[in-house]
């Protein structure tokens, strides 16, 4: 069939595409390729069924006007002496259906958007942040452990009770971990 049969074709079953200047763009742009389309000389011949085929899977699924592409300016098409189909890329063979791609992609984007959110409510901080704020714990806990035998030797040695040297050490190792939960 011609490009106005195929057309009619397509409103009689109540798809997209129903004129034949939408069919001769689904060619142009390569969503209908050969063995769907054939051209014959001046006209095109086209296998509906395959044609149908080609079409769902190639074209994108959502309402005209909602996609970002419905906005920009569709280049202007050669005269029909002019146009030349592309041959079938055999590397988009192993490609994911355009409908499961912007799966993908929204699914990609609820992600960021979450990220986004948890970060703006302070659920989520930088790893920078945290390493910096671990460091500092630990270097407090170093320099306070490190004064105890400062604070605690003349004292120890004054004191010959093994229990009293426990005491007095226990108490300056609790004094200097206190000191890192107030920090």
């Amino acid at each position: 069939m011609n490009l106005q049969a195929y057309a009619d074709h397509r409103k009689a079953r109540g798809l997209r595409g129903t004129s034949h200047v939408a069919v001769l763009n689904a060619i142009n742009d390569g969503r209908l390729t050969a063995p769907a389309v054939q051209r014959n000389g001046r006209s095109w011949i086209i296998d509906a069924d395959l044609a149908d085929q080609q079409w769902a899977s190639r074209t994108d699924p959502s309402p005209v006007g909602n996609s970002p592409e419905a906005a920009l300016p569709r280049a202007v098409s050669k005269p029909a002496a002019e146009q030349h189909i592309p041959p079938p890329d055999p590397s988009a063979k192993g490609l994911p259906a355009l409908s499961v791609s912007k799966a993908v992609r929204a699914a990609y984007d609820a992600k960021l958007a979450q990220l986004q959110f948890q970060k703006e409510t302070e659920e989520l901080v930088p790893s920078r942040q945290v390493r910096d704020e671990a460091f500092n714990l630990a270097r407090g806990l170093r320099d306070g452990l490190m004064r105890v035998a400062d604070r605690v030797a003349p004292t120890l040695a004054a004191t010959a009770d093994a229990r009293q040297v426990h005491h007095l050490l226990t108490e300056e190792i609790r004094v200097a971990l206190r000191s890192l939960g107030d920090a």
